[in-house]
Order: C-alpha cells, then sequence, then structure tokens
C-alpha cells in the first residue's frame, strides 16, 4: 500500500527501488510516465467537465430551471427558445474563455514535453523527447537545459561531481546552489563506464518537499584478485556467503530511515495525485540481481557493494536548469506526476471580492422578490377564477383547473415570466469588463520598470484595489532595491568607510609601514579572508566581456566578496581542492576542509581552513547574526573592542544599514579530526540529519575571537517616501513586516516616511507575556480614546462574576466602545502636511519613542500619528495571551513596524488582523519567504525582484517596483471599483424598468400570465440593445482625471465602504426603476383606453401597446446610461447611438416578416406605429420627463450635496478659469489693451485637502 507524500519514516512498504542498466525491473515498478499535463480538459472530456463547472454557479443553475420549466408545454408565456438562447450565449462565453485558458496550458505543456534529451540506451546515447524519459533512465545534461526529471547526479564535468544549478522556476530563488555527486558514482563519468554501472538507489516516496530528500545507494564494484579462488564461485549468486556481502554489525537497514527534516507542508494529495500500485520488492543483500557469479580459480574478480547516504544536495530538479557546467549524468528518479515541481502544482484558492459578496446578495434579494412576486400574482390569479372567469363564459378554458392545480400552474408561468428580473447577461458583462480593466492594467506604462511590466493574475480582484485599508510590507527587496553596496566596517573598533576610501582596509592589511602595528595588520587581513573566504559566491566569467563576475544565494555575500576584491582580496576560481584566490598580486589555494553551512535557525556559517594558503595552522572563519555571534565570543576579546563594535552595531543599524558580525578561532589538530569525524557520521545520518548536524557545529562555533562587523546598504527604491506617504493620507494603514533589527526597521520607516518626527513612536519589547501584556494595556489607556474604560470592561467580563444580564449589558457596551473607537480612527486618520524626513543621523527616531511618556491627547483627537514598534517575541506572546488587546491599540496606530518576526509570524499578522477587523488587507512582498503572507492576505502583490520569481508567481498581482503600488491602487483600482459598480447597479435598473410594467400589466389581464411584450424583443433586449453601453461604461468609465487622484489621495478613502455600489445605491436604482416604469406604463395605458389609436379607426392591439413601450423604455434605458456616464468619449457615443439604430433597425425588419420561427406577432405592427402622430408625442414626453426628472435629481445633489470626486471637477474648471484670466492679463499688460481679466487674478490657489 502506498504512502502518503511526505512519510517521515522509510520502511520496506514505503521504500522505492531503481537499479541501473536493468529497464525490465524499472518498468515493472510502475512508475509514471515523464509527460506532464497540467490542462483541465481533453478533447472527449471538455463538455462535460465544463457543463459541471458551470453549473457550479448558482446564477446558470437557475437560468437553467427557467428553461426548463419554459419548455413545459401550456406554462411559458414566451416563446421557448427564448428561453433556451440567453443560457446558451452565456455558457458558450464561458466555454470559449476556459478552453482558450486550456489551451494555452496545452501548449505550454506540448513545448515541455518535446524537449530534446539524451539518454543511455542501448549502450550509446540517444535522443528522445522529454516525455519518453523514464525513471531509471541515465540521463546527459548540458549547460544550460533543463533537467527533464528528478535525476540523481552521477557525475560532472565539475570537481568530485560538483555542479550548480539554478531553481527559479522551482523556488524563485536566481542564485546558484551547489549539488554534489555521492562519492560511489563520481568516476561513471563517460558512457563506457555508464554501461558497466550496476548500481541500486532506494529512496523515499514522492513528495512536494523541494529542500528534503533521503535515500541510499549502492554500486557493485570488481576488484581483479591474482591467484585465489573466487567466494561463492560454485555458480550461485554473487555475494552470496561472501565477506563482501555480509551485513556488518550493527549497520542499519536503508529501509528503516528517517526523514531529514523535522518540518512538514500540507499535502500535495489531491492535486495531480498518481493513483497506481506499486510492486514492492524489498532489496536484501542476497539475490539482487546485480551481476552473476564468476567461475574458475587464479585470476578473478571480487565483487562487493559501496554504499552511500543521499540528501537533497545529490537531486537535480526537474525545472531548475544546469549552470557553471558543461555536462552532467544523471540517474531518472522521480518522473511525470511524482516530480516535485508537480506536487508542487496546487490550485490556488479562488479569492472572491466583497463586490461580488455584494453582487450575490442582491441575485437573492431580487430571487426573493421574484418569488413573492408569483406567489402573490398567482394567489391573484385563484382570487380572479373564483370571483370573475367562473362567470364569464368567454373564459370557458380557464375554469379547467382547480384551485392548487391553478397556482402551481400560474406560478410556474409567472416564473418564466418574471425571470427577466436576473439580468443574465450582467455576468458575462462583468467577466469582460474584469478583463479588460487587467489589461489596462498590464498596458500602463506607468507601472514599468527596465522592460518589466505589471502583470495581473486575477482579474476578479481588480475592485478589491480601491478598498484597501491595511498594507502590509516586506522590507528588503519590496521597500528597498535589495541591490547590496559594502559601505563601512569596523575593525577593532575602528569604522572604515568603503565609499569615501575605498581600498583603504586593504592597503592597511597589506602594508609594509613599520607605523602600522602587526596587530592591526594581522586583524584586517583575518577581516579580508573572512569575507573573502567565508561564503557560497561561484565566480564567472563572463563570456561575452571577459570580466569575472560573482554568483551567489545571498545578495550580502556577493556584496562582501565584491568589497573583498575592491581591496586586494580577490576570489579567483572554486574547486575541489578549495578556494583559488589572489591576495596583494599573489594567487593561493586555501582548501575548504569543512563548510558549516548557513541556515535559518542557525544564523550564522563557518568553514574550516589552514593559513598562509594552506600551509599554517587550522581555523575557524565564521560570519553571522550579532544576537547569534555574541553569544558564541571568547572571553578573551577585550571590553574595549566588544564595546566599540557594539556602539558601531548600533550606529550601523540607525542608519539602516545592514549587519553582519565577523569572528575566527584557532583548532587543534587532534580537536578538528574528532570533530570531523562525528561531523560526517551526522551527515550521513537518514534521521533527523539536520537537527545532527546542527548540534555537531555547535561543537566547533565556540570561544570566537571578534574581528569586527560589517555594514551593507540596501538602498529605498524610487519613490517610496513618496508613495508611502500618499497611502497613509489615504486612509490607508501601513504595516511592515521584516527579519531585520529593530534599529535597522525603524531607521528604514523614518527615510521612507513611514515614521516622521511628528509620530509618537511606541515599542513592545517584552521578555515574557506578562511584560507584554503589561505594556500593550499601558499604550492602550494612553492612546486609546475610553481605553481605562475597554480594560475595565474586558476583566469584569473576564473574572464571570456578573450576572446574565449584567453580564450582557457589559458586552454591549463594550461592543459599543470598540464600533466607536473602530469609527473614530477611520475619520481621525490624518497626516500632517509639514511632516518631512528626520536627519540622515536618525536623531528623528527618538521623538516619541521609547516610554511612550506622552499624554496621548494628540492620538485622542486625531491630530498626531502614532507608529508601533515590536519585536517578534513580543509579537508571539501578543498574537497567543493578549490578542484582543493587541488588536485593540493596532486600530489606533496609523502604523506598525513588525521586526525579527518569521514568515509564519507575517501571516499570522495578516490573518488576525484582516479577520478581527474585517476590513481587506494587501500583503506585498518580493522573496519566498513572503509567500505565506502574500497567499494569506484578501489581496496578494509580488515584486517582480532581484531575490526570483516566487513571490510574484503565488500574488494576484506582480508590480515591477513598490512605487508603482500607488498607481495600481489609486488609479486602476479606484477605477475598476467605480466601473464594475455602475455597471452591476446599471444593468439591474435596465432590467427592472422592464419587469415592472410586466407586473402592472398582470393587474390589467387578469394575472393571466399574458406578456406584454415580444418573446423576440425581449430576448435581445438584454443582449443586443442595451448591452454595448454597459459593457462601455465598465471597460472606460471615469470620474475625475488621474493627475487629480494623484494630487488629493483622500479620494481613496470614499470606496473604504463600498459606496458606489452598496445597499442605499442598490435601493436608489430600484427606485428609479419603479418611477420610470410607472411613468411610461400607466400613461400610455390611459391614452389607449377606449380609444382608437389608428387613423383608420381600428383600435391597438397587445403589441401594438407593448412595442411601443418598450421602445420608450429602451429609450430611456440608454439616455440614462448617458445622464450616468461621468468621462463621455467616441466609444459612448458609439454605443448609445449605436444601440438606438440597431433596436429600430431590427424592429423595421422584424415586423416585415410574417412570422420568426413560428412567431407571427409583429407582423408590419412597427410600420404601423411609426405612421401615428401619437406615438411621436407619446415618446417625446415620456422620455422627456424621465429624463428630465433624472437631471433635476442630478442638479440637487451636484448643488446640494456634493461628493469629493464632483469637488474635484469644479476646482478643475475653477483652475482653468483662473489660468485663463491670467493669460489674458499677461495679454493685456503686454498689448496696454485695458481688460477685465484682473478681476480673476485674487482667486487663491486650491493646494489644500478638499476632502
Amino acid at each position: 500500500m502506498r504512502s502518503k507524500p511526505g512519510v517521515s519514516k522509510m520502511d520496506a512498504a514505503t521504500t522505492l527501488s531503481l537499479r541501473a542498466n536493468e529497464a525490465a525491473f524499472n518498468a515493472s515498478q510502475g512508475f509514471p510516465s515523464n509527460y506532464i499535463r497540467t490542462t483541465k480538459y481533453t478533447i472527449l472530456t471538455f463538455l462535460p467537465l465544463n457543463l459541471w463547472e458551470q453549473f457550479h454557479r448558482l446564477s446558470n443553475v437557475y437560468f437553467l430551471v427557467s428553461m426548463i420549466v419554459a419548455l413545459i408545454p401550456g406554462v411559458s408565456p414566451i416563446f421557448p427558445i427564448t428561453s433556451i438562447l440567453p443560457l446558451v450565449f452565456v455558457l458558450t462565453v464561458g466555454a470559449i474563455k476556459d478552453a482558450v485558458e486550456d489551451h494555452g496550458r496545452y501548449k505550454a505543456d506540448r513545448a515541455a514535453n518535446s524537449v530534446p534529451m539524451y539518454v543511455l540506451r542501448g549502450g550509446v546515447l540517444e535522443q528522445v523527447r522529454t516525455q519518453d524519459v523514464t525513471s531509471g533512465d541515465i540521463v546527459f545534461v548540458e549547460k544550460g537545459q533543463v533537467f527533464p526529471a528528478d535525476l540523481l547526479l552521477l557525475s560532472s564535468s565539475g570537481r568530485e561531481g560538483q555542479c550548480y544549478v539554478e531553481t527559479s522556476n522551482l523556488d524563485g530563488e536566481t542564485n546558484l546552489k551547489l549539488r554534489q555527486a555521492a562519492h560511489v558514482t563520481v568516476e561513471y563519468d563517460n558512457v563506457e563506464k555508464l554501461n558497466r554501472l550496476k548500481m541500486r538507489v532506494e529512496f523515499e516516496e514522492p513528495n512536494e518537499h523541494l529542500h528534503e530528500f533521503k535515500g541510499r545507494i549502492s554500486v557493485q564494484v570488481s576488484e581483479v584478485v591474482s591467484g585465489h579462488p573466487l567466494p561463492g564461485s560454485a555458480g550461485g549468486p554473487v555475494g552470496e556467503g561472501t565477506k563482501g556481502e555480509e551485513k556488518k554489525e550493527g549497520e542499519k537497514d536503508p529501509s528503516a530511515a528517517g526523514d531529514s527534516s523535522e518540518h512538514t507542508s500540507e499535502s500535495a494529495e489531491g492535486h495531480g495525485e498518481h493513483k497506481r500500485s506499486f510492486r514492492r520488492r524489498r532489496s536484501s543483500r542476497k539475490g539482487l540481481g546485480m551481476g552473476g557469479g564468476g567461475e574458475g580459480e587464479g585470476e578473478g574478480e571480487n565483487i562487493h557493494e559501496k554504499h552511500a547516504s543521499l540528501n537533497e544536495t545529490h537531486l537535480l530538479l526537474r525545472g531548475s536548469s544546469l549552470r557553471n557546467t558543461k555536462w552532467v549524468y544523471g540517474f531518472a528518479l522521480y518522473t511525470g506526476t511524482d516530480t516535485k515541481i508537480f506536487k508542487n502544482l496546487k490550485p490556488k484558492a479562488h479569492k472572491f471580492s466583497a463586490l461580488e459578496h455584494r453582487l450575490n446578495q442582491f441575485v437573492l434579494f431580487i430571487f426573493v422578490l421574484q418569488q413573492i412576486a408569483c406567489i402573490f400574482c398567482s394567489g391573484m390569479s385563484v382570487w380572479f377564477q373564483k370571483k370573475t372567469a367562473r362567470d364569464s363564459f368567454y373564459l370557458e378554458g380557464y375554469n379547467d383547473y382547480n384551485d392548487w392545480e391553478l397556482f402551481v400552474r400560474n406560478f410556474l408561468t409567472f416564473f418564466v415570466l418574471f425571470n427577466v428580473m436576473i439580468p443574465i447577461s450582467l455576468f458575462v458583462s462583468l467577466e469582460l469588463v474584469r478583463v479588460a480593466q487587467a489589461l489596462f492594467m498590464m498596458w500602463d506604462d506607468e507601472m514599468r520598470h527596465r522592460g518589466k511590466r505589471m502583470i495581473a493574475k486575477t482579474s476578479s480582484l481588480n475592485d478589491e484595489l480601491a478598498r484597501i485599508e491595511w498594507v502590509f510590507s516586506d522590507k528588503t527587496g519590496t521597500l528597498t532595491e535589495n541591490i547590496m553596496e559594502f559601505v563601512k566596517c569596523s575593525v577593532i573598533g575602528h569604522v572604515h568607510n568603503e565609499t569615501t576610501c575605498p581600498g583603504q582596509l586593504g592597503q592597511l592589511a597589506l602594508s609594509q609601514d613599520s607605523r602600522i602595528g602587526k596587530n592591526t595588520r594581522d586583524m584586517m587581513h583575518d577581516f579580508l579572508l573572512c569575507m573573502l573566504l567565508c561564503h557560497d559566491v561561484v565566480p564567472e566569467v563572463d563570456a561575452s566581456s571577459g570580466v569575472l563576475l560573482y554568483e551567489s544565494q545571498s545578495p550580502d555575500e556577493t556584496a562582501l566578496t565584491e568589497a573583498a576584491r575592491a581591496n586586494g582580496y580577490e576570489l579567483l576560481q572554486r574547486s575541489a581542492e578549495g578556494l583559488h584566490v589572489r591576495i596583494g598580486g599573489r594567487e593561493m589555494l586555501y582548501p575548504v576542509l569543512a563548510k558549516l553551512e548557513f541556515n535559518a535557525d542557525r544564523k550564522r556559517m563557518s568553514i574550516v581552513t589552514r593559513e598562509n594558503g594552506g600551509h599554517g595552522r587550522l581555523v575557524l572563519y565564521t560570519k553571522g547574526a550579532d544576537s547569534i555571534m555574541y553569544e558564541r565570543l571568547s572571553g578573551e576579546n577585550t571590553d574595549y573592542v566588544k564595546n566599540e563594535v557594539d556602539d558601531n552595531l548600533g550606529m550601523f543599524a540607525r542608519e539602516g544599514l545592514r549587519t553582519l558580525v565577523l569572528g575566527k578561532r584557532y583548532l587543534k589538530e587532534k580537536e578538528f579530526h574528532s570533530w570531523l569525524k562525528r561531523f560526517h557520521e551526522a551527515e550521513s545520518s537518514l534521521e533527523d540529519r539536520k537537527m545532527k548536524v546542527d548540534a555537531v557545529c555547535e561543537q566547533l562555533e565556540h570561544s570566537l575571537t571578534l574581528l569586527g562587523c560589517t555594514a551593507i546598504e540596501d538602498k529605498l527604491q524610487p519613490e517610496v517616501p513618496e508613495t508611502i506617504h500618499y497611502l497613509l493620507e489615504a486612509g490607508v494603514s501601513v504595516w511592515v513586516l521584516t527579519g531585520d533589527k529593530r534599529e535597522t526597521a525603524v531607521n528604514i520607516a523614518f527615510s521612507s516616511k513611514l515614521l516622521d518626527s511628528s509620530t509618537k513612536v511606541i515599542h513592545v519589547a517584552a521578555k515574557t507575556s506578562a511584560e507584554c501584556g503589561e505594556q500593550i494595556r499601558k499604550y492602550i489607556r494612553e492612546f486609546v480614546p475610553n481605553g481605562d474604560s475597554i480594560l475595565s470592561l474586558r476583566e469584569e467580563i473576564a473574572k464571570g462574576y456578573l450576572d446574565r444580564s449584567e453580564l450582557k449589558r457589559k458586552k454591549r457596551l463594550l461592543e459599543h466602545l470598540l464600533k466607536q473607537n473602530s469609527q473614530h480612527v477611520k475619520e481621525g486618520t490624518k497626516v500632517h502636511e509639514s511632516s518631512s524626513l528626520p536627519p540622515e543621523d536618525g536623531s528623528g527616531s527618538g521623538s516619541g519613542s521609547g516610554s511612550g511618556s506622552g499624554s496621548g491627547s494628540g492620538s485622542r483627537n486625531g491630530n498626531a500619528r502614532v507608529g508601533l514598534v515590536i519585536n517578534g517575541v513580543s509579537l508571539q506572546y501578543a498574537l497567543e495571551d493578549h490578542l484582543d488587546d493587541f488588536v485593540e491599540l493596532s486600530l489606533a496606530c496609523h502604523c506598525a513596524i513588525c521586526c525579527r518576526i518569521t514568515p509564519l509570524q507575517k501571516a499570522l499578522v495578516v490573518h488576525l488582523v484582516e479577520k478581527r477587523t474585517n476590513k481587506i488587507g494587501l500583503a506585498i512582498g518580493d522573496g519566498a519567504n513572503d509567500v505565506s503572507m502574500i497567499q494569506e492576505a484578501k489581496v496578494g502583490i509580488g515584486i517582480i525582484g532581484v531575490e526570483g520569481t516566487q513571490a510574484a508567481r503565488a500574488s494576484d498581482y506582480a508590480i515591477p517596483q513598490f512605487r508603482h503600488l500607488r498607481r495600481l491602487l489609486m488609479v486602476h483600482g479606484r477605477y475598476s471599483y467605480l466601473r464594475s459598480g455602475d455597471l452591476i447597479l446599471y444593468s439591474f435598473y435596465k432590467n427592472m424598468i422592464v419587469m415592472f410594467c410586466q407586473l402592472f400589466y398582470t393587474f390589467y389581464n387578469g394575472f393571466t400570465g399574458q406578456t406584454l411584450f415580444d418573446s423576440w424583443i425581449l430576448l435581445f433586449y438584454n443582449m443586443v440593445f442595451t448591452a454595448l453601453p454597459p459593457l462601455i461604461l465598465g471597460i472606460f468609465e471615469k470620474d475625475c482625471p488621474e493627475e487629480e487622484i494623484d494630487r488629493y489621495p483622500q479620494v481613496y478613502r470614499r470606496y473604504h465602504d463600498g459606496v458606489t455600489c452598496n445597499w442605499l445605491q442598490f435601493w436608489k436604482y430600484m427606485g428609479f426603476s419603479l418611477v420610470h416604469s410607472a411613468l411610461v406604463f400607466f400613461p400610455l395605458v390611459s391614452l389607449f383606453d377606449e380609444d382608437a389609436f389608428v387613423s383608420n379607426g381600428r383600435t391597438s392591439g397587445i403589441w401594438f401597446q407593448g412595442t411601443m413601450i418598450v421602445t420608450i423604455l429602451i429609450s430611456i434605458a440608454l439616455l440614462k446610461n448617458g445622464i450616468d456616464t461621468r468621462s463621455w468619449t467616441i466609444l459612448n457615443h458609439f454605443g448609445i447611438w449605436g444601440s438606438f439604430l440597431t433596436y429600430f433597425g431590427f424592429l423595421l425588419w422584424y415586423s416585415s416578416l410574417p412570422s420568426l420561427m413560428g412567431q407571427s406577432n409583429m407582423y408590419f405592427v412597427v410600420q404601423v406605429m411609426f405612421r401615428s402622430p401619437r406615438f411621436y408625442m407619446i415618446f417625446v414626453l415620456c422620455v422627456v420627463s424621465v429624463i428630465m426628472m433624472d437631471i433635476a435629481y442630478k442638479y440637487i445633489q451636484w448643488q446640494f450635496f456634493p461628493v469629493d470626486w464632483q469637488l474635484i471637477l469644479e476646482l478643475v474648471k475653477f483652475r482653468k478659469v483662473k489660468e485663463k484670466a491670467r493669460k489674458e492679463a499677461e495679454e493685456a499688460l503686454m498689448y496696454q489693451i485695458p481688460s477685465n481679466a484682473g478681476d480673476y487674478v485674487e482667486f487663491e490657489d486650491d493646494q489644500q485637502p478638499l476632502i
């Protein structure tokens, strides 16, 4: 039975096995093919699967039910096909959209599966397609190629089987990673040797963990033996009963190996899981099938096995590419759906916008309203039968049903008749509009940087961008460039500035000047050596320029190596022997005897080498975070040096620089070799390998001599201060979530205008949970309105001694205070116009910080901003033990800085703030450590930066730089919400005016369900006649110019509560539709009553009246679209007037047909209507009266109750008048012509915020 992916133990039932050069055995193991398919459909499954997915939408199910009811004979009041076509149209549009998207995935799959690769088959390298690679194949990969499957590295062109890979397609990291072949396969580096390879690999079940792998390899080795009979030569299987094949005492069975990682992740089960049954064969030392025995005596072969454990450094993952290495041979382990890249193809959770939820509420309300109308009309039909129909001989057929039969029959009739209440075209139009909005975002040249454009991964959250109230941002690479530059360092307590005195450190270290003390030179030499040797940097010569370039997994390491080169300590090459360097013009080789890797838990890295180019004493060089390194310093370090370096660290942090502490330690030969043995044992362990390796490393990294510290600058991206300042003025709370030190984070906050001199900075830095709670409650009393009352009420409620009524009263009072505070914070979010950046020395960071001793009155009256600074430990206490108090304090703060926090804490902060405040948050980051935060937020933004593409790939929207967030939210987000909201409300309006007329008509036809409008006109009313204008409105509408939005950020706050598309606006449009339909229906019905409308004396019929009413309704709907349009373009004219022409053209064509698919209602009706003067009189009176009412409403609202965008437009006009007056005054002065332009010159400038 196959275990679930991610299982942590390797036992006989879950261990997979493959053998080299044994295709038959490998084929019997049931591994999947290497064909990758990410498409959702095939030609055969497209129709049923797509229909199944589309009918998961309740609106489609509703229209399907309506269509089925319409097909019941004698029930539908309209032509049945007119109920079928709208649903078919919606389903067809959706199917075409899904087919186009899936075809794109199909083309990508075909390209990925058709890449040519070389595979060892039949003793030669044969070229095959990627999809034809199978598990157990030996694959040849050249530099620049992408690995076709998850391969076990056998050998390479590099020394000792090393190679470098780039994994940006997997984890988003563009820096190179080192991979190492197992020592038992390194020598198999050509086809001849590989054909003789007898190898067995046992490895774990496929799982999604990119950075975890465990297994064991066994290679059969033959040695020539002279003059001795071969053991086991009696014809039995090789190794049977031989010493070489006996299991050593105490040797662990590889099938019982444990997982090398303590971390678990979400199972990939359910997405791409390839279900199959493996035939497991537990490997044993006997009968391995890896060769036969020899015969004879004398000269022969002694066959035995070499074993090695495997981990993630031996694995070449599909999707990664070979770099800095000419070629490698790999053994295919996981193929197709078993590869780790496929296991990580989890479908991203669909996010619904608040506008979609509001739309669903509207639809639900309309549906309930429809059912009420159907029940009312059906009941009235029963009443009509009793009171009128039974006594009317001309309604004989109407009396064939009893009351319940008539009620049910008419209910179904009205259900079909009133289904126009829900606009089926709205859902298609909304999808098209959102796609167009996303395209506008991607085409925007103002969101372009160095050839990179903004990428919209989804269009369903476009309108959500206008309602962001919380922004959670990473720091490094998001606010900063993530382009590191070595600027300063501190050696022996002395600060050296590399920007003002480049190369000075190297000059002192290599100087022969006797005035420079030997101790000083030695310390600087060791400092530069630590920078030169302690890293994972890979030197690479650029083929075009011949320049030596450095690549690394960390930009900080690259900066340190570049700085060492600038000081005369140059890294030339990395090889199996060690690091080739040039120091002061002399080339040397420093052997890397051991490397203690950096990880997030250790926060440091070390190497062991020998001094003087490999000819001196053993020395350990270490670099790491100050909090980690200071615990491991030797007591021999003078307090003076430690204090000076510590002061310099603080100074560097206040300047916003990234710091590392460097140290060294001399090792004794015996100590090192004893440690090295334990280190290799820990690395070879198959159980808890990572934990054991870290524990062994701890045994060596102690008693370090402090060398100094480095300071690397990560500059702010362009326009970051302006962007953050704009967001704060727009009412958005900005939180910076970073793993950096508090001083560094605070300084960056000041330089980015997140904090300024007027901000009251409060710090929460506690060592215990109780202390953390006390600090939070202290600040609540000081900065939160009614803070004392809130805390006392919570304390009383928590004690539990109150009776039920008193408890309810206290809870209501607490809820009232919290709601009041939430509203207070929302209305009081202001930024001083005079705010400015602090001095460069960071002195501004002290304002209001530390004790928090201010009165807090500024915060309460909304005139001062409050900034919260909290570290990772305190944040953990706050989230676990003091959540309610922490949220309340957070609401009172305009910004926050969370430092020294983990990626998981980032996601947790985002989740809790969004959940507890019920506000929409946005998370933005650029690295793999930001993915959890980005996916947790309602809207996730990825920066297309230098740390890779994983954050961008996991996001909803990706932008090149942080400054583009301003335009994305304020322009595109705001316009998108405005456009989508207008589209939704207008769509309901234009359908409801028709429905209300139909409802009014039921009172005149005895509630029989007779339709007032022709079926074909009713069908095309939504799909054609009124479809284009709202579509154009939803794509091109603007309320105020972009430059004015940039000038007045306060206009962004208007949409926080969804004022454009809320229940108030919905009821307003419903009121308009009711009044407009009444103003059209009742005058026309009164006019037709007992009157001969046609000139020949014949009375008008139902289709004559219905056509006249629907003509006026269409005209009103189109003209109202024009009135509601704020920004007119040529397309608006085309949509409105083109719809008029289309409708009247259709009427003339349709009425000239004797019959259309059996319908002959309209034959010659329109021609008669157009010849009647009364039609034109009624048309003009009804349309003008309704439109004038709308214009009057707009005028009153604009003049007496203006909103922000209307004030801005007035201001724009005022500014134009002033500019015109100024020009006229200048011309008058020039030509000495009197002018009244001077009357306007006294107008004051309009730079103050309007809102």
